[in-house]
């Protein structure tokens, strides 16, 4: 269900100037939602970066919405004064603008509003104030549950698990014994807190035998994590992640990682176990990073890279190794003229 919002709502939370004066609407008149610019809609607001007012006119007769925001600083504006549609707007930052509508215009999925007689919540656990329990939850012994956090259908707390305040945990993410999640976490669907770390010892007679994992995990306050992530308990002590960091879907952290704050770790990446990241870090997708390794403060890793030693300096990197991202691209560079390289040599 979306909202509406007035035009001159729109000017207002969004410090905009209006283009095209002479089209005809009013600042009464609704808007009811927001499109992508390659999927625009009727009664609807998109945005643009575009910096050419030339190209820009180009591409407006494709769209459908009723009003866009643009950049205010786009060149050829005089271009767009007679634009007849949509009403063009001009702001300083047409992304930021657009985010900052979402809200007006799209309520947040609404969440359960207490607890449900069909959670099993064991006698022994302590549920904070306005906390709401969904459906077929299971709350183990001794769990601590923080006031206004809101847990969705199937969701499992496993024994001495510590929930902080106003925190989401949606459908079947499972949170296993002893692990602390910290105030205003957002954990999504199917994700997994404290699995057994991968740890084994071979015997001549058993074959593989499993190490008992007998740490946690400590997840601290802001940090949000994707859908079917895992993140696996220590074998002793703590995995760790800091205040402020955000992992994607589908992502693996190992037995005893310690994560900085304010980290960005892209959809599957692979950590190996007893790896220390940095604060501010950025793992692009698909990043594989070996076992027993640092990565420094501000580092960011560009997608499907393997980081095999320690990253002591920050700036860029890629490919393997990793490679200095300048570096990486004269390397590139010279193996696609290796072919023509050999040719000349005849070998």
């Amino acid at each position: 269900m979306t909202l509406g919002i007035s035009i001159g709502a729109i000017l207002s939370d969004c410090t905009g100037t209006i283009i095209n004066q002479s089209i005809d609407c009013t600042k009464d008149t609704i808007i009811n939602g927001i499109s992508a610019f390659d999927e625009t809609y009727p009664h609807t607001i998109s945005f643009s970066s575009e910096t050419s007012g030339a190209r820009l006119l180009n591409l407006l007769p494709q769209l459908t919405c009723s009003v866009l925001l643009v950049k205010e600083d786009i060149t050829d504006i005089n271009l767009l004064e007679t634009v007849a549609s949509p009403l063009l707007i001009t702001v300083k930052d047409p992304y930021r603008s657009i985010i900052k509508l979402i809200p007006r215009l799209y309520p947040p999925p609404s969440l359960p509003e207490d607890v449900s007689p069909l959670a099993a919540i064991h006698p022994s656990a302590r549920i904070g104030k306005n906390v709401a329990i969904a459906p077929f939850c299971v709350i183990g012994k001794d769990v601590e549950i923080g006031e206004g956090t809101a847990l969705l259908p199937n969701v499992v707390i496993y024994e001495g698990a510590r929930i902080g305040r106003e925190c989401t945990i949606h459908a079947g993410a499972v949170i296993r014994e002893h692990c602390e999640i910290g105030n205003h976490a957002t954990i999504q669907c199917g994700a997994v807190i404290g699995a057994d770390g991968f740890g084994y010892y071979p015997d001549p007679q058993k074959g593989l035998v499993p190490i008992p994992q007998i740490g946690k995990v400590t997840i601290e306050a802001q940090v949000d994590v994707g859908a079917n992530t895992c993140i696996d308990r220590a074998t002793f002590g703590t995995t760790k992640v800091a205040k402020g960091t955000k992992i994607d879907n589908l992502v693996q952290i190992g037995h005893n990682n310690k994560i900085g704050s304010h980290t960005i770790v892209c959809g599957q990446v692979g950590i190996a176990g007893s790896c220390t990241i940095g604060n501010q870090v950025v793992l692009g997708g698909a990043t594989k990073i070996a076992d027993h390794l640092s990565i420094s403060d501000g580092v960011r890793i560009g997608g499907g890279s393997f980081v095999r030693t320690n990253v002591t300096e920050k700036g860029d990197y890629v490919g393997e190794g990793p490679l200095p991202k300048g570096q990486w691209l004269r390397v590139s560079a010279m193996i696609r003229e290796l072919p023509k390289l050999l040719r000349s040599r005849k070998v």
